[in-house]
């Protein structure tokens, strides 16, 4: 079954359920109501006729009368008949013929005064009956009877008025159900048409404002707009890291094949061979390298599986000096730390000495000769920045923007044919966001490019005598 139709289905069921409860119990109400007071009526009259009767010597007698009706402007004939204790009929009046056997009507209480009230049909006519004794010292039983006409007639109309307004609404509720499900329905069509799109590969279809029905299913269509949005924007991600990389790598492998005919080309001597090979093997670590910092950002873009750990952040700065010191020592760069003992932060000691290596190598390739590269630490409460400062020309204004992009090398890089891909400063930003930190470019700093790490604090876990010296 559709879902508009399940749901008018539904909430029309639901509305007749109430409606028919209430109305009935509605009717139950007034049928004891009105049954009440035609009692209340009858026996206040049937006891002034038994005074009467009780104080008549012999044989009693009773005549023919009408009563008022308290529902409507008239009178209605009253019903009376006198029995003895062995159920003779002693008087009755013309209108009950024949009257019913004393033992149709049940054992009467010679002790209640007020009798016994009930229904009785005499002659097809509803009427309602008290029976009381006559009088507390005589034996005689007397039955009081009138129509019960004016109850049934009020409970036949209140019937009629309330199946209507049953039919009348339930209708009514039908076609608004039907029209709340029609479009809600619709909703739920639209954004499942905005899905099926999206699953083949539509990424540009929303829901947009299509959505009529209720505020949750007009969230539920941002959400999904979002969620498109979102996808779009990976995707895109993913399609232009595919292209630069695949660019990054046929650089090298396009030289590394022109290196390998040139040597098949015709024979060489050793030296010849020699230089080739050279030559393919710094291609082939070019390739690793790029390789390895593809499977670095690969990891670092997955959820950390060592979030609980904890690191001396002396240690980390030590094991990134130690990876950069070589580059650093081919470029004459000094490289000078300054941290404090016991800072502990959070994350494992080899993801952050590859987050801090990396800036270190970036600070490193864009120093001049001879200048010196600083790592300083300063602490707050929960959390740790730790600035790394080259004194290089700087990052330029136009690419301030893109430093974090990946495979993005700036226009001086471009020009000069500086090594690298593009990936250091990627990587070093998806590290420190892994372990609940960041890394920023402080764009206010002149002299040179200053980078910005902070991360998250931790208490001391490892004793002073246990850290290795930085440096």
């Amino acid at each position: 079954m559709r879902l508009k139709h399940r749901l008018s289905l539904s909430l029309t069921l639901v509305a007749a359920s109430v409606l028919g409860v209430s109305f009935a119990t509605a009717y139950f109400v007034v049928a004891r109501e009105e049954t009440r007071h035609l009692d209340e009526l009858v026996r206040a009259e049937a006891k002034a006729t038994a005074l009467v009767l009780s104080k008549t010597p012999g044989r009693p007698s009773v005549e023919e009368a009408r009563i008022a009706d308290p529902e409507r402007p008239r009178r209605v004939p009253r019903h009376v008949a006198v029995y003895s204790v062995d159920g003779e009929v002693l008087a009755a009046t013309k209108r009950l013929t024949p009257p019913p056997p004393l033992a149709a009507l049940g054992d009467v209480d010679y002790g209640d005064p007020d009798g016994v009230t009930q229904t009785l049909t005499l002659g097809g006519q509803q009427l309602r009956v008290v029976v009381m004794p006559l009088a507390t010292d005589r034996p005689e039983v007397m039955l009081y009877a009138v129509s019960q006409s004016t109850v049934d007639e009020d409970l036949s109309y209140l019937l009629q008025v309330f199946s209507l307004l049953f039919l009348a609404a339930t209708t009514l509720t039908a076609v608004l159900a039907r029209w709340l499900g029609t479009r809600l329905a619709a909703d739920v069509d639209a954004i499942a048409r905005v899905a099926r799109d999206v699953t083949e590969g539509q990424l540009a279809a929303r829901v947009g404002g299509s959505l009529r029905g209720s505020a949750e299913t007009a969230s539920l269509g941002r959400d999904l707009d979002h969620m498109i949005t979102e996808l779009d924007r990976l995707i895109s991600i993913q399609r232009t890291f595919v292209s630069h990389a695949a660019h990054e790598l046929r650089s090298p492998l396009a030289t590394l094949r022109g290196e390998l005919q040139l040597a098949l080309r015709r024979p060489r001597k050793a030296e010849e061979y020699k230089q080739s090979i050279e030559e393919a093997l710094a291609e082939t670590e070019a390739l690793i390298a790029l390789a390895e910092d593809l499977l670095a950002l690969a990891r670092a873009q997955r959820s950390p599986t060592a979030l609980d750990e904890s690191s001396d952040l002396g240690d980390v700065l030590g094991d990134a000096v130690k990876m950069a010191r070589g580059l650093a020592a081919a470029r004459e760069i000094e490289l000078v730390v300054e941290v404090g003992a016991g800072v502990t932060v959070r994350g494992a000691r080899s993801d952050l000495a590859r987050l801090f290596r990396n800036l270190v190598d970036n600070a490193v390739m864009h120093s001049p000769a001879g200048e010196r590269v600083e790592l300083s630490v300063v602490e707050a409460p929960g959390r740790v920045k730790v600035s790394v400062v080259d004194r290089g020309a700087g990052v330029a204004r136009e690419d301030a923007d893109e430093v974090f992009s990946t495979f993005y090398r700036g226009a001086r890089d471009r020009s000069s044919e500086a090594p690298g891909a593009g990936l250091g400063l990627p990587i070093a930003r998806e590290i420190a966001r892994a372990h609940g930190g960041e890394v920023t470019l402080d764009r206010e700093w002149a002299t040179g490019a200053r980078f910005v790490v902070e991360l998250e604090r931790r208490s001391a876990t490892t004793p002073d005598s246990e850290r290795e010296p930085v440096g």
